[in-house]
């Protein structure tokens, strides 16, 4: 018969195998398939109850004091939240650029914003195909040297930022945010990086 410490023993020994083991990134499905669980239902409803009024109202005043819009999105994931704003504020986005690495996710938000015959675009409005970079947002953006953030030539500026539950493994996050901040338009216009973090 197994005494307490005995089993305790186990039980500790058996811990420290399974924490010491080696952590494996998810796969591109497999992360899908957990996203897809996380949105349904009261996920959803995060967004539709808070995160697409703030965002709306937040913008609204950049919108309305601009003719049109150019919008990068940090890790939008299948679909784009700036498709889902008011008619009024998707209609002024004319360029739309992401980074999104998850290879299924890049492919189900370029189809989704990319319009059909039968469907109309999220983004109606926008005047050449989204620009969807299938590679991390990083820090580093040495123009010309192989290792640029992916926007082509580095230089690149944007009205509005967006990180939307997408710092998740950006360390330290100060400086993605500034990373960020140095890809807004030039005053005297200015431009927003927007951060929802959970």
């Amino acid at each position: 018969m197994a005494t307490l410490n005995s089993l305790k023993c186990a039980l500790r020994q058996k811990a420290t195998a399974t924490t010491s083991s080696p952590k494996q990134p998810l796969s591109d499905t497999q992360y899908s398939t957990g996203f897809d669980i996380l949105v349904r239902d009261s996920g959803w409803m995060t967004y539709q109850d808070f995160i697409i009024p703030q965002l709306s109202q937040l913008l609204a005043p950049l919108f309305n004091s601009r003719v049109h819009i150019s919008a990068l999105e940090i890790g939008p994931g299948p679909k784009s939240v700036f498709g889902y704003l008011p008619g009024r504020l998707r209609w002024k986005v004319r360029r739309y650029a992401a980074f999104e690495p998850n290879g299924l996710f890049a492919t189900r938000l370029e189809e989704w914003l990319c319009s059909t015959s039968e469907t109309e675009s999220p983004l109606p409005c926008l005047e050449s195909p989204p620009d969807i970079h299938r590679i991390p947002f990083v820090l580093d953006s040495n123009t010309g040297s192989g290792t640029d953030n992916g926007t082509g030539d580095g230089d690149e500026k944007f009205d509005v930022i967006l990180f939307c539950h997408s710092m998740h493994g950006m360390k330290p996050k100060h400086r993605f945010v500034e990373r960020a901040l140095e890809m807004l338009v030039e005053r005297p216009e200015g431009g927003m990086v927007v951060v929802f973090h959970c």
